[in-house]
């Protein structure tokens, strides 16, 4: 188990984190959010070590987090830019004293369709080869924690799909998982529970089980026309829709058929996802 216990990180004067505190079980995937500047980083590298606390302490089956067991993917890349791909990760699986190593590059860049870049310079990768390269320098050592820092920055649906498959084959493995994410959709598919950060607070932690079985429901259509109804507890009105936060299924189900009779076009029925859910706090 990880426990996070009452973090707390300030910048000068401004106050980043107060008194952040969590557990996760092995096997779990966590989504952290917030918006920029909500501490998502700071918390992510100060659960790594790599930044100081102010306060609290990070512990992993009551020891200390070493290196060695956990694997971090930056938001901005780290790679050393004038290496070929295979001396980069040459120089990684030496720095972890991986055994094998030229297996386990081998079986990496083939597993990410990078074999064909082997020799290299990354510097000449897209950015989303840079980022699949990322991501085996993340997990190449096998940790037993990974942190993810907005990991579907610059890939294509194709690439999103691969970063997915790894991210379940760790939950398969009993690994725990914390990613951030501003892309909604790709997380809501593999996270297991939300943490959201607000003003240096969690503002709310909720299992998507639990998000999945709330009595409210959502409809969007893509209508303009604003609908009134006591059953409506809130709206968000966009460019070419407006989405609904219905008190019950009940209450849903009949809205939905009255939009249907009225040649309304619905695009969303169904749970609260966790934009609603953050939206409506």
């Amino acid at each position: 188990m990880l426990e996070v216990i009452n973090l707390s990180k300030k910048y000068d004067k401004k106050e980043v984190l107060r008194n952040i505190s969590f557990t996760i079980e092995k096997g779990k995937i966590v989504s952290v959010l917030g918006s920029n500047g909500s501490g998502k980083t700071t918390l992510f590298k100060m659960i790594l070590d790599l930044l100081e606390k102010d306060n609290g302490e990070v512990v992993f089956e009551k020891k200390r987090i070493e290196h060695k067991i956990a694997g971090y993917l930056p938001e901005q890349r780290s790679l050393y830019q004038d290496c070929t791909v295979y001396q980069h990760l040459k120089l990684i699986t030496g720095i972890n004293e991986i055994e094998n190593e030229k297996e386990v590059i081998d079986k990496w860049l083939y597993k990410m369709g990078l074999a064909e870049y082997r020799d290299k310079k990354v510097y000449t990768l897209s950015k989303g080869n840079q980022q699949k390269l990322t991501l085996i320098v993340c997990l190449i050592k096998n940790p037993q924690i990974v942190v993810m820092d907005e990991p579907f920055t610059g890939l294509d649906y194709e690439n999103i799909e691969i970063f997915l498959n790894e991210i379940k084959q760790l939950k398969k493995e009993n690994k725990i998982v914390l990613i951030s994410s501003h892309i909604y959709q790709p997380i809501n598919q593999i996270c297991d529970r939300y943490i959201y950060l607000n003003r240096a607070r969690i503002k709310l932690d909720i299992e998507k089980k639990n998000l999945l079985k709330e009595k409210r429901k959502a409809i969007e259509i893509n209508d303009k026309n604003i609908l009134e109804d006591e059953n409506i507890s809130a709206k968000v009105i966009n460019d070419k829709s407006v989405r609904y936060i219905v008190e019950n299924r009940k209450a849903a189900q009949e809205m939905a058929e009255r939009m249907l009779q009225e040649n309304r076009i619905i695009t969303y029925y169904g749970p609260l996802t966790i934009e609603d859910k953050i939206r409506h706090l």
